[in-house]
């Protein structure tokens, strides 16, 4: 911890904290690491003296304090309870509860504290923004003239994504001295913010910080190393809120992969030719309902897990969503009023009354699904790779089986794939997933196709 105020997420943390119901304060040990978060709330009850929420199983939020400190713990599920009666009087209680995430807040403040913005300090927003002039502006300032008064505009890039936020990346400017180790100079890690024009609850910004951090790692093809999250807030611009999360239960540890797309903008070296990453991509996805941004999250969960069949499955579950075309084989309007006009004869011919009514119930459905799953990915094929520059014509002859596949899996139906078979479809359905969330985020069909091939383990498809 630095002096006290920050919460890291590469540390662990065991605090002896202090909980309030109602008017009772009961004690509480509270277990901070990268494998979990738990509160333990422990104590005695009289007539007088109740702990209202032993027994329950879930909690939505809970307040709980330390010294000149506070912490909001958010979504707890009851993970063990115990509780047993000394004498008439007095009865003795234990509860564990196992935390999803937690805000740290370095003062001691009885009232709910508002957040207006999200600071993210990550050694993978440092690669993916590369190796910029604006360092190098920043470096040779410094060189130049140590004791500089002259002001550089520290931002990598700043704008506004709609009339309520506005995101930027700045570098933080520090100096040092450090005698016995022989050492003097600059740092300057950048920071990615995002700020709010009106103020958030805990819960809100907390949602808005798993969103950004979704677009990132899908931009990056893997989650990201994270040091620290800290939220500005309504109390003194120099306190700042930290976010603790158990990284080991939703962050895979990052491999030694190509960025899938860097920001490529303002580059001291252009060694790769990428195209510039549209800034305009974010505002795009803040623009998105939110079913279809919820597919970036899940892309990245899908991502994580250690089973190739339910990536698989996971993967076509989110692509099938994205490329689903509807269309009808006649006119609707019509074919309900004949439907109408030839129930009677079809029940008489039929003899079968609850069937032809359910039967004519469906119509609509069924004039609706002239486009099947196959059909609607060939035709996304089409329309993103006309040219066919990809060469992925042995993959799209394949996508009747991997239809096929997909079906016999969720029908628990016999069927069987080698294990490289399933690498390849997998693989191809994740870039066909990817290509269909960067068009969604207005990213041309031109720069996808520059981009894809730096997907980790592209070489299944050549």
């Amino acid at each position: 911890m630095i002096g006290d105020d920050v919460l890291l997420l590469t540390d662990s943390y065991t605090r002896n904290v202090t909980i309030e119901v109602n008017v009772s304060v009961f004690a509480g040990e509270l277990n901070l690491n990268s494998n979990g978060i738990f509160i333990t709330i422990r104590g005695e009850e009289t007539e007088k003296r109740r702990c209202e929420i032993i027994w329950n199983d879930e909690l939505d939020f809970l307040t709980c304090h330390e010294n000149n400190a506070t912490y909001y713990l958010y979504d707890l599920r009851l993970d063990s309870a115990s509780s047993r009666t000394i004498d008439r009087f007095y009865s003795y209680f234990e509860m564990k509860f196992e935390v999803k995430n937690v805000l740290f807040i370095p003062v001691k403040s009885q009232e709910q504290v508002k957040f207006n913005g999200i600071n993210i300090l990550s050694d993978t927003i440092s690669e993916w923004i590369g190796i910029t002039n604006k360092q190098k502006e920043l470096a040779d300032n410094y060189i130049k003239d140590p004791h500089s008064k002259k002001h550089i505009d520290p931002e990598e890039f700043s704008f506004n994504i709609n009339e309520y936020y506005s995101i930027s990346i700045r570098y933080l400017m520090s100096s040092y001295y450090a005698p016995h180790d022989f050492k003097v100079g600059i740092e300057f890690p950048p920071i990615l913010q995002l700020n709010f024009n009106n103020y958030k609850s805990g819960k809100e910004i907390i949602k808005v910080f798993f969103e950004i951090y979704a677009f990132f790692a899908f931009l990056i093809g893997s989650d990201l190393s994270l040091t620290k999250i800290l939220f500005t807030t309504d109390l003194s611009s120099s306190k700042k809120v930290s976010l603790y999360f158990p990284t080991n239960k939703t962050i895979n540890p990052r491999k030694n992969q190509a960025i899938l797309y860097p920001l490529s903008a303002n580059l001291r070296f252009v060694e790769q030719g990428l195209p510039e990453f549209s800034l305009n991509a974010i505002r795009k996805y803040f623009e998105l309902d939110e079913i279809v941004k919820s597919y970036f999250e899940k892309y990245i969960r899908y991502k994580r897990m250690k089973s190739t069949e339910e990536k698989f499955l996971g993967y076509f579950r989110l692509l099938e969503s994205l490329c689903k075309k509807t269309g009808k084989y006649v006119d609707e309007d019509k074919l309900i009023d004949i439907g109408k006009k030839a129930k009677s004869y079809l029940i008489h011919r039929l003899e079968d009354k609850k069937g032809v009514s359910e039967f004519l119930k469906n119509l609509k459905r069924f004039n609706s699904s002239k486009y099947n799953t196959e059909k609607s990915i060939k035709d996304f094929i089409k329309i993103f790779d006309s040219e066919n520059k990809l060469k992925w014509n042995t993959h799209i002859k394949n996508i009747g089986p991997i239809c096929k596949l997909r079906n016999d899996i969720i029908h628990a139906n016999d069927y069987n794939i080698c294990e490289s078979n399933l690498n390849k479809y997998t693989k191809f359905i994740e870039c066909l997933l990817i290509a269909a969330l960067l068009l969604k985020i207005g990213i041309s069909s031109e720069h996808i196709k520059s981009v894809i091939s730096r997907i980790e383990n592209y070489f299944y498809l050549k």
